[in-house]
């Protein structure tokens, strides 16, 4: 049994490196599941440690299948999400790389992440577009007087029905949808602005969203004030689109 209380203290090891965090995903926590996969499978795969268990542990036991189970579900859904937002990022990205020399590309996101980083890295060092400049959009400031008709582009990521617990994606749903708000808002006062395209996926979800049912006793900011249904059933929804100056 000595792998067994080698992964017993890696989990341990694992959990310390956890405390301090603010936040946690799933796929932080693979270090941890593997040595608690090795573990588990060690223990319980001892005949004469299951028939030692009384009632009480067996159920837990039961209680840890139906849960791995329903992790796998939502491992489906997550490895869907991934799929489809990495599948409409490309898209977009191809999009890109076609505009007109010298363009200028505004990202229509709250504030600076991964997405803003890598579509300038990728549309200039990927595609070897260097002649195109990439920022930020700010609905609330407009664009400078140097955007011109034909070569100025503004891009937005749309998102609906996302899970949180998921897979981390570079928009948060609420955030997004109160900057597309104010974008709208700036398209219809400036009607040169037309949607040149549109890039979408949709696909119904199967999700269990079981830490909801604590939400009435654990006071927490972000997940809680979200509203989410524990079974999750809804269409997730992801894209962006392709805004030019006319």
């Amino acid at each position: 049994m000595q792998l067994a209380l080698d992964m017993l203290i890696w989990m341990v090891a694992w959990v310390v490196v956890y405390l301090p965090w603010n936040f946690m995903t799933e796929y932080y926590m693979l270090p941890f599941s593997f040595g608690a996969a090795i573990f588990s499978g060690l223990v319980l795969g001892e005949k004469r440690v299951w028939q030692s268990l009384s009632l009480f542990p067996r159920v837990l036991a039961g209680l840890a299948m139906v849960l791995l189970v329903i992790s796998a579900i939502n491992t489906i859904t997550s490895a869907r999400i991934q799929l489809a937002v990495d599948s409409i990022n490309a898209q977009m990205m191809e999009s890109l790389s076609k505009l007109p020399v010298g363009s200028s590309v505004y990202i229509n996101i709250q504030s600076a992440n991964e997405y803003t980083d890598q579509i300038r890295m990728q549309v200039a060092d990927r595609f070897n577009r260097r002649d195109i400049s990439v920022e930020l959009f700010d609905p609330g400031t407009g664009l400078p007087a140097t955007c011109l008709p034909d070569s100025c582009f503004i891009i937005s990521p749309n998102v609906k029905n996302q899970p949180l617990m998921t897979v981390r994606m570079g928009v948060f749903e609420p955030t997004q949808e109160g900057w597309n708000n104010s974008l709208k808002n700036f398209l219809n006062e400036n009607p040169k602005w037309v949607e040149k395209t549109i890039y979408d996926h949709s696909f119904g979800m199967l999700t269990f969203d079981l830490p909801r049912l604590f939400c009435k006793f654990v006071n927490t900011r972000a997940f809680c004030a979200t509203p989410s249904p524990v079974i999750d059933m809804r269409d997730f929804q992801y894209g962006w689109s392709l805004y030019q100056l006319q």
